[in-house]
């Protein structure tokens, strides 16, 4: 069974996809704006990754830069490297989807095992996480940064849940350094998606409540809540 749900998901992933592979990918809305500052950046148009050339309404014979502050950068990076690999903007945006959301639900299937799901719900868990792509419609169009949220989202919770475990029965240099890193990432989710930072708040949250239990010196509480939040706001100021 280890690797019959592994292979279960690339199968669905893989089927969901291969349903729409004789239509032109579609990248619209903010994916679309993100892809064409890419491709901008790849072709030396623009000096800097999440700028977009436009032309100027006031004077149509001149164009103007427009750093995309209102996005997160993460997508436009990742369509650089796509296209320095010679990919098109449609086959980037699908091979990017299929990609991350074998990532998600490995993600998934992975927090399924540490919350000892069995039997059916196990099952269902997995069909559900490979399913993902087809019932939100990245099967054929990118339009939304969720993805990449999506992606990452279950490789945080579970590493979460580890680090929970071992709070409960104290802090020893190790597992502060652990809890560190793991803030850390919480807070850089903020640059794969501004509001992804509403995973994390939680996250950080349920890790302090995790500690607490241990019922921790007040010096230690302080000198580990300090460090976590530390870490966590960093990447966010």
């Amino acid at each position: 069974m280890n690797f019959r749900l592994p292979l279960l998901i690339v199968c669905l992933i893989a089927a969901s996809f291969l349903l729409y592979i004789r239509r032109p990918y579609s990248l619209a809305s903010d994916i679309a704006y993100q892809a064409f500052s890419a491709q901008q950046y790849v072709e030396h148009l623009v000096p800097e990754v999440n700028t977009l050339l436009l032309v100027d309404p006031r004077d149509l014979s001149q164009d103007i830069k427009t750093p995309m502050t209102f996005w997160a950068p993460a997508w436009p990076y990742l369509f650089v490297a796509a296209f320095k690999a010679g990919l098109a903007p449609g086959p980037a945006g699908r091979t990017l989807a299929i990609l991350l959301s074998m990532t998600g639900a490995m993600g998934w299937l992975w927090v399924i095992s540490l919350i000892r799901l069995r039997g059916a719900w196990r099952i269902a868990g997995a069909i559900l996480a490979g399913l993902y792509c087809l019932r939100t419609g990245i099967v054929a169009s990118l339009g939304a940064g969720d993805l990449l949220v999506y992606a990452v989202a279950p490789w945080l919770l579970g590493a979460s849940l580890l680090i929970g475990e071992r709070l409960r029965s104290g802090v020893d240099r190790r597992t502060a350094a652990l809890m560190a890193l793991l803030c850390l990432a919480l807070g850089c989710v903020y640059w794969l998606k501004y509001s992804g930072i509403f995973l994390g708040i939680p996250v950080f949250c349920a890790l302090q409540l995790s500690y607490l239990r241990a019922r921790p010196r007040p010096a230690a509480l302080v000198a580990v809540f300090a460090l976590s939040a530390t870490a966590f706001a960093l990447p966010v100021l």
